[in-house]
C-alpha cells in the first residue's frame, strides 16, 4: 500500500509538472498578448515565480509589439498628411489597451523576476530590458487618460491617471529620478479627482497626498481631501473628531488657508466660539483683514440680529475680496433691515417720515441697492448669491411698486 501511495504521488506530481510545462510552452508561442494574459491568469496556480516572470516578460513583449506597430502608423499617417497622400486607421483603443497590459506585465514581472528561485537564489533576467522600454512608453499613460476623459468615460480615465501615478513608484523604475517627473503631481490631482468621480474613496487621499507636494496643486488637493472627509461626518462626535484633525494639521501649518478656513467654518456649524474667536484672534495679528475672519464674524453677528456689527464686519471682509458675490448679498441684505428699522423707528405712530430723517435713510437703502446689484453683476443666476429677494425689495422701496425696475426684480425674485 506504501509503495502504491508512493507512485500515486509521482504520478500526480509528473501531471502538474506537464501541466506547468505546457501553459508556459504555450504562452510563449502565442502571437496575441490578450490570449497570452487569459491563458497566464488561469494558470498562476500550477506555476512556479521562474516560470511567471517568463511569461509576464513574453505578455510585456506581445504588447510592445502592439504598441510600436500603432506608433508607425502615426509616423506614417503625418508623412503621408504632409505628403498629401490616404492615411491608414490607428486603433486607438488597442494602443491604450496594449499599453496599460505592459506595464501591469512588466511590473509584475519584475515582482516574479526577484523572488527566490527553487535553489533560494534570485537571478535577475528581465529587469534591464523591461525597465528602459516601458518606462519610455510611460507617459502615453497620460495620453490614455486624456482620451478617455474626453470620450467621458471616468472608469478608464481614473485608469489610465491612476496607473502613471502609481508606477512612479514601482520597484520596477526605482533607477530614475522621480523629481524630474514634471506631470506626476498634476496627474496625481487628476486622479484623486477621479477617484472621487467613480466613487473610489479609499484612493482619494492617496493621490491627494502626492499631489499636495507641488504647491501648485496642493490648496486644491487639500480642499477636495477635506471636502470628502465633510462628506463623511454623520455625527457630531465625526464633526468633532475631524475638528480634532483639522486642528492637528493647523498646528504643524499656520500658514495653510485651506484648513483655516476649514476649521473656522467647522467651529462656527459647531457653534464652539471660544475656539474661533482664539483662532481668529491669532489670524488678525499676521492678517488683519482676512476675509473667512471678517465674513464669518459678519454672518454670526447677523444670525444674531445685531445689524451694525455685521455691516461692519462685512465691509471689512470686502476690502480683502470686493468681488464675493454672498457677502455682498449678506451686506446689502443688513443694510436694507438696518435701513428699514431705522425707518421704522423715524416714521413712529404717524407712519410718515420727516424729510430730514428720510434723507439721512435714503443712503442706507441706496447703499443695500448698489451691493445687491454689485451681487447680480457677478452672479447673474443667483447660483452663489441669493440676491434676487432683497434686491427686489430695494427697489420697490426706491421705485414703488409700478416702478419697471421694481415689476423685474419682482419677476427674479419669484422665479
Amino acid at each position: 500500500m506504501k509503495k502504491l501511495t508512493i507512485l500515486a504521488l509521482a504520478a500526480v506530481t509528473a501531471t502538474t509538472s506537464f501541466a506547468q510545462e505546457d501553459a508556459v510552452k504555450q504562452i510563449l508561442k502565442m502571437k496575441d498578448y490578450a490570449q497570452a494574459t487569459t491563458l497566464l491568469n488561469s494558470s498562476m496556480a500550477t506555476m512556479n515565480a521562474e516560470q511567471k516572470a517568463k511569461c509576464y516578460n513574453k505578455i510585456v513583449d506581445l504588447a510592445i509589439e502592439k504598441i510600436n506597430s500603432e506608433q508607425m502608423i502615426i509616423q506614417t499617417n503625418e508623412v503621408a498628411a504632409q505628403a498629401g497622400q490616404p492615411t491608414n486607421p490607428f486603433d486607438t483603443i488597442g494602443f491604450y489597451n496594449a499599453l496599460a497590459t505592459a506595464m501591469d506585465a512588466g511590473t509584475a514581472c519584475n515582482q516574479f523576476d526577484n523572488m527566490p528561485n527553487e535553489k533560494g537564489k534570485v537571478k535577475v533576467k528581465f529587469y534591464t530590458a523591461n525597465k528602459d522600454r516601458l518606462y519610455n512608453n510611460r507617459p502615453f499613460l497620460i495620453n490614455g487618460g486624456i482620451y478617455y476623459q474626453e470620450k467621458s468615460d471616468l472608469k478608464n480615465a481614473y485608469k489610465y491617471f491612476a496607473k502613471y501615478v502609481d508606477t512612479a513608484n514601482d520597484p520596477l523604475f526605482a533607477e530614475f529620478d522621480k523629481s524630474k517627473d514634471e506631470y506626476l503631481t498634476q496627474i496625481a490631482y487628476y486622479a484623486a479627482i477621479f477617484a472621487y468621480q467613480t466613487k473610489d474613496k479609499e484612493n482619494i487621499g492617496k493621490y491627494a497626498d502626492i499631489a499636495m507636494n507641488d504647491p501648485k496643486w496642493s490648496k486644491d488637493a487639500m480642499n477636495l481631501k477635506l471636502a470628502v472627509a465633510q462628506e463623511g461626518l454623520k455625527t457630531k462626535a465625526d464633526s468633532v473628531n475631524y475638528v480634532k484633525t483639522l486642528e492637528e494639521i493647523y498646528a504643524k501649518d499656520k500658514a495653510n488657508d485651506v484648513v483655516f478656513e476649514t476649521l473656522a467654518m467647522m467651529y462656527s456649524q459647531l457653534e464652539m466660539n471660544d475656539p474661533m474667536n482664539k483662532l481668529f484672534d491669532e489670524k488678525l495679528t499676521t492678517d488683519p483683514n482676512n476675509f473667512t475672519v471678517w465674513a464669518l464674524r459678519g454672518q454670526n453677528a447677523m444670525i444674531a440680529q445685531d445689524l451694525e456689527k455685521a455691516i461692519e464686519y462685512y465691509k471689512k471682509a470686502l476690502t480683502n475680496n470686493p468681488d464675493n458675490a454672498q457677502v455682498l448679498t449678506w451686506l446689502g441684505a443688513c443694510l436694507l433691515d438696518r435701513a428699514t428699522q431705522v425707518e421704522e423707528r423715524a416714521a413712529g405712530r404717524t407712519g410718515r417720515l420727516a424729510p430730514a430723517a428720510e434723507a439721512q435713510i435714503l443712503p442706507i437703502f441706496e447703499e443695500a441697492k448698489t451691493n445687491l446689484e454689485k451681487a447680480k453683476s457677478l452672479d447673474p443666476t443667483g447660483a452663489k448669491s441669493k440676491w434676487a429677494y432683497p434686491l427686489y425689495r430695494c427697489y420697490y422701496r426706491l421705485y414703488g411698486a409700478k416702478d419697471e425696475r421694481t415689476k423685474a426684480a419682482e419677476a427674479e425674485a419669484n422665479m
